[in-house]
């Protein structure tokens, strides 16, 4: 994105921390929604834990966990074409939207309680998916209009996603005392409490800027499948297949081994503590690593811990891949975010952010469908997972490697056949480092 539209986009919410004084900063009212909504969120996961899959045998477990992963695709026929382009159109559309959703989750929260073990259940989530991607991609879209300058991107993405987890534990912890008191249906009256909080806090945060737009034109849908940014999402839609399929493949083997409560933890809480470790670390990795480099960083470590936990088996196992996928893939999404906010500098925010977390959810359903219709033992599902990401490692090189020459990045099918054919090619490091030295133009489509 040109220094040119950085200031556009920011102006009004700098111009506002500056009338107002440093009292509460815009970044710091949109992380206190942030965190409710967050909190909100994990209260809901843990009253439908409780009556999808939980409270079930394991085979009814498995079929209305997977009816469930079916319906969250539907919300992104509504968020694509509709949501996103709203956040853009509408001024202040962004704020609004955050604003909105929560509200709306905060009442749907309310009817679920009265529906909670009855077919009602499954729309009203259905409108609770929708309204929590739009969030996503409004707060997303937002953040831009925050910060001081493209190299703190990640920096800021950082604060909330570290910021996420640890409101998702508090809420979730207050929904599993309501649920110990009262059964799900209180838990799902904690989270709408909470987003009923998250709503009040996001009429805090500052309107940001906004246009009047068409429909995309050409140089924008460009901007939104440049070579670069098709090479960056591949990478981070491995990711997103892998810990789909990693989730639903370990839940459903505890779940048949009926495992205690603390071997849950023993897998679930190394998984939780590396997401926000990737979090956390992501602004330092970033400082000796470009965003794209950060994504093909963690395939490679994506494919050695699955490795590893193949080696180790059981649930040492599958916590150590957990949390070795967990950070790295947290660490690659705010790079890849901070690509889409930096670098799409003729389309809007909505549309790109609406795009991408269309495609990156179709790909975690895939991947969690797998896990929880196909009974691999964990060794196979590791090993899978370890080949799957060194294949998708050079796919990436060779992308990175045709664009720094100026070439289109290979298909897949392409690239199976090249490296059948001929040794697997180096990083073209020298020229790759070349290009990134060299002033950027419009029709540069390597994100660095």
């Amino acid at each position: 994105m040109s220094a040119v539209a950085n200031k556009v986009r920011r102006g009004p919410a700098q111009l506002h921390r500056r009338r107002h004084g440093p009292v509460v900063s815009p970044l710091v009212r949109l992380a206190r929604s942030h965190g409710a909504a967050a909190a909100g969120g994990g209260a809901v996961a843990i009253a439908l834990a409780g009556s999808l899959f939980f409270s079930l045998d394991y085979q009814a477990a498995r079929w209305r966990v997977v009816l469930y992963l079916v319906l969250t695709l539907a919300p992104f026929a509504v968020v694509a074409p509709l949501i996103g382009p709203a956040i853009d159109r509408l001024r202040g559309g962004a704020r609004w939207i955050m604003v909105g959703s929560c509200l709306t989750r905060a009442v749907i929260a309310l009817l679920m309680v009265g529906h909670i073990d009855t077919l009602l259940l499954f729309p009203e989530a259905f409108v609770m998916l929708v309204m929590a991607k739009g969030y996503t991609v409004a707060r997303s879209a937002y953040l831009p209009t925050v910060v001081p300058a493209d190299e703190t991107l990640v920096a800021a993405n950082s604060k909330l996603a570290v910021l996420a987890p640890v409101a998702a534990a508090a809420g979730g912890f207050s929904a599993l005392v309501a649920m110990k008191l009262g059964g799900a249906a209180w838990a799902v009256g904690v989270a709408a409490l909470w987003l009923a909080a998250a709503s009040v806090l996001a009429v805090s945060v500052p309107p940001s800027s906004a246009r009047v737009l068409g429909p995309p034109t050409e140089l924008e849908k460009g901007a939104l499948s440049g070579a670069g940014l098709r090479v960056a999402a591949s990478a981070m839609g491995l990711l997103r297949v892998a810990i789909g399929f990693l989730t639903l493949l370990v839940a459903f083997e505890l779940r048949a081994r009926r495992a205690a409560p603390f071997e849950f933890a023993l897998v679930l809480g190394p998984i939780g503590v590396g997401a926000i470790a990737g979090a956390a670390v992501a602004p330092q990795v970033r400082a000796k690593l470009s965003e794209s480099r950060m994504l093909g960083g963690a395939l490679l470590v994506t494919a050695g811990a699955a490795l590893l936990g193949a080696l180790l088996g059981g649930l040492v196992g599958a916590g150590l891949i957990g949390a070795a996928v967990a950070m790295v893939s947290a660490s690659a999404r705010l790079g890849f975010d901070a690509l889409v906010q930096r670098d799409t500098p003729h389309a809007d925010q909505g549309r790109a952010f609406a795009t991408y977390e269309a495609r990156f959810q179709s790909l975690w359903v895939v991947g969690a469908l797998a896990g929880a219709l196909l009974p691999f033992p964990l060794r196979l599902g590791f090993i899978l997972v370890a080949l799957a990401a060194l294949a998708a490692s050079i796919l990436f090189v060779l992308g990175r490697r045709a664009i720094a020459t100026g070439s289109a990045p290979p298909t897949l099918s392409s690239a199976v056949i090249r490296a059948m054919s001929e040794p697997v090619p180096g990083d073209g490091s020298d020229r790759t480092l070349a290009r990134e030295a060299r002033p950027r133009s419009d029709h540069d489509g390597d994100p660095r």
